[in-house]
């Protein structure tokens, strides 16, 4: 595998770069990527959406008229709701630190240093 590619490189406007791209640093260390915190946030959505389109289901199923206006949420699901909705937030607020963490880690193992706290 070449270090350096031979291809000329284009910018956005159709001309030469005025130099090539950089090889990306090997580092001996292995980085790995923990999506625990990723996968969390994700099925929590999923647990939104479905929660959504099944309290929004049953409400127009439930119409007294047989006839389909549209879907609203009942009031009592709306707490259940908004409580799946915060636990995403926080979730998601702690994926973000991990993602963080993680990209400092492997930016600064290319770079050849080490991580600052």
């Amino acid at each position: 595998m070449s270090e350096v590619s031979t291809r000329p490189q284009v910018g956005a406007t159709g001309d030469l770069s005025p130099s090539p791209i950089r090889p990306a640093a090997h580092s001996p260390e292995t980085i790995e990527f923990d999506s625990s915190a990723f996968d969390v946030a994700t099925m929590r959505t999923t647990e939104i959406g479905g929660l959504a389109s099944c309290m929004m289901c049953l409400t127009a199923v439930g119409s007294s008229d047989a006839s389909f206006n549209g879907y609203e949420l009942t009031e009592d699901a709306l707490p259940l709701l908004g409580a799946v909705i915060m636990r995403l937030a926080r979730e998601a607020d702690q994926a973000s630190h991990q993602l963080w963490s993680q990209y400092k880690e492997a930016r600064a193992a290319a770079n050849g240093r080490e991580v600052q706290q």
